[in-house]
């Protein structure tokens, strides 16, 4: 694990700017550019196919609603966004070749994804399937991702060992730890993220938790990584979570929880940043993938972590105020440059 500050005299990929970490607005000047430096993810790419009820859930019976199909997966929504936002990023997963699989590649050129997508002839590509109570609430989910049980990490080791230390790689934990603790050892100096994924997958992080610079993950997920149970989790401080967390491995972290306030965490030093209500939620799927990848753009500028994670809330509410995972205007909604058309 590198000793990686988060804006302490960071320099911008970009232009070559520093700022510090505690300046109270986020610095426009490292805004106003599209970063250069390179960032790899490896992760889960498949299909998002939602429910939408009509009424609220009664359970154990038929309900009338809708369903929708769409791109999805944590790694491709996190590219997604980032692509959004002007940066193109290099996306590595497995997809299977079946039509579902040659729908994902056309979209993925469509959104500005570099895609390494090759999966196995004799398998299906992914799928997450969930049900939206009408207030935009999960009621449940269900993910078939075992095509991704097949990942080697020698199918993104040549992306990943030409990064340098302006580079950055990014893991989520839906593929074997083994094999992303050996991507992670072949990325050099690149700034190195960990998303835990989901409260079962989490514990997966543990594995290569000491390579990594920062973690994305949430108050359940990250309880599950530190081994708590669900009422210590619920109970827990955040400076108590932190705590935990940094005897896992991970010293740096970014904690959501819901509608509440987020929790950034740097080498023990934890910072709340407020999150305002949202008047109109259409749905919550993808928010956490949002504040991710807006987040990681605003670090890629160089913007300290704190002020990065606020773009990433941003990012978030506006996500969630539409149907689906991600949104192509999302740089407009937020402020920031974007992808050129």
């Amino acid at each position: 694990m590198h000793l990686f500050r988060f804006g302490c005299m960071m320099t911008d990929c970009a232009n070559g700017s520093e700022t510090n970490r505690h300046m109270s607005v986020i610095p426009q000047n490292f805004l106003k550019h599209i970063p250069s430096c390179r960032l790899v993810l490896s992760g889960a790419a498949n299909i998002d196919r939602t429910g939408w009820l009509d009424a609220p859930s009664a359970m154990g019976c038929s309900n009338p609603g809708r369903f929708d199909e769409t791109p999805g997966g944590t790694a491709l929504n996190v590219a997604s966004v980032v692509a959004a936002l002007g940066v193109k990023p290099e996306l590595v997963s497995l997809v299977a070749q079946d039509s579902a699989g040659l729908g994902l590649r056309a979209e993925l050129k469509a959104r500005g994804v570099d895609a390494y997508v090759d999966g196995p002839t004799r398998a299906n590509t992914g799928t997450y399937t969930c049900v939206i109570e009408p207030d935009g609430s999960l009621l449940i989910g269900l993910a078939d991702m075992a095509i991704f049980d097949g990942f080697s990490a020698q199918l993104a080791v040549g992306r990943t060992e030409s990064l340098t230390a302006e580079g950055w790689i990014c893991v989520d934990t839906n593929l074997p730890p083994r094999e992303l603790s050996k991507l992670l050892q072949k990325s050099g100096s690149a700034k190195k993220i960990g998303l835990t994924v989901s409260k079962a997958k989490a514990p997966r992080l543990k594995a290569f938790a000491d390579q990594l610079d920062l973690v994305f993950t949430n108050r359940v997920e990250a309880g599950a990584l530190c081994g708590f149970d669900d009422e210590t989790t619920k109970s827990a401080s955040n400076d108590t979570l932190a705590q935990a967390l940094a005897e896992t491995g991970v010293v740096s972290a970014v904690i959501t929880d819901g509608t509440d306030d987020v929790a950034v965490v740097e080498y023990g030093e934890v910072h709340m940043l407020k999150v305002r209500p949202v008047k109109h939620v259409a749905d919550v799927t993808g928010a956490g993938d949002a504040l991710v990848g807006a987040s990681l753009y605003g670090l890629m500028c160089g913007v300290p972590l704190v002020k990065a994670v606020e773009i990433g809330i941003k990012a978030a509410q506006a996500t969630i105020q539409s149907k689906g995972a991600w949104r192509s205007d999302l740089a407009r909604l937020i402020g920031l440059p974007g992808r050129s058309k």
